[in-house]
């Protein structure tokens, strides 16, 4: 036991980052296990910028910390949680993720030299899901704009383009759901072969048939109307 301890703190820590409603959770654990990572006890499946996650909390909390900050929006908070995230992270034996602060997340990475696996979905399947479940943070972006899906949209937008720039091995989601190799292949090139305690592992009966209803899922008006409206903004808002 000694010996796996002393061997998993001599191997780099590892971020996952994504939008929400990614699957990032079952792939962090994947990962994580695979590479022999930690997981921080006090938050779960290794949000720690996620207030809702910690131990700490009274309770089951919903959408009750700050999310999604940005340094031109919430400057003095955005810097204070810049600097949490670098007293926080320990560099060696750990696993870590996050969804909810894609703009710090992709400037700290820039600089911090952390080893990361930045999973990519489509912004039309993250809206569908978020707006289904009301987690609707991302509209704080635009608190001008009474249309919500639209201001939704717009966020998720510009969170999605803020990962694109994250240096990390980057997967898409469409891969990853029908075929393991993409996230194992990922993990093979950030750590070697030699690190890895086994194949990245997590297609099951139960991952198909969610993996089944997703698919579905785009076939519905309802999502095609949201799709319809990633495009327009997307074509409006080109970087």
């Amino acid at each position: 036991m000694r010996d796996d301890v002393t061997k998993r703190h001599k191997v780099p820590s590892l971020f996952v980052v994504s939008l929400p409603r990614s699957l990032s959770t079952l792939i962090y654990h994947a990962v994580r296990q695979s590479v022999g990572l930690a997981e921080p006890i006090w938050t779960s499946d290794g949000e720690i910028m996620n207030l809702d996650r910690f131990a700490l909390m009274p309770g089951p909390a919903r959408d009750f910390g700050r999310k999604f900050l940005r340094r031109d929006t919430d400057p003095e908070v955005y810097v204070e949680a810049m600097s949490f995230l670098n007293h926080a992270v320990v560099p060696t034996g750990h696993g870590y993720k996050d969804v909810v602060q894609p703009f710090l997340m992709a400037e700290w990475m820039k600089t911090s030299g952390f080893r990361a696996l930045r999973i990519k979905r489509t912004v039309a399947d993250v809206a569908y899901s978020m707006l289904n479940r009301e987690w609707h943070y991302p509209s704080r972006l635009f608190p001008r704009t009474k249309d919500l899906e639209l201001a939704m949209v717009r966020g998720l937008v510009l969170a999605d383009r803020a990962l694109d720039t994250v240096p990390a091995q980057h997967v898409d989601f469409d891969d990853f759901i029908h075929d393991e190799a993409p996230i194992d292949a990922a993990v093979r090139t950030l750590y070697g072969a030699r690190v890895m305690r086994k194949r990245v592992s997590y297609i099951d009966d139960r991952f198909k048939r969610e993996r089944a209803r997703i698919l579905q899922r785009r076939r519905t008006a309802r999502y095609q109307a949201i799709a319809d409206r990633v495009a327009q903004v997307s074509a409006r808002h080109r970087p």
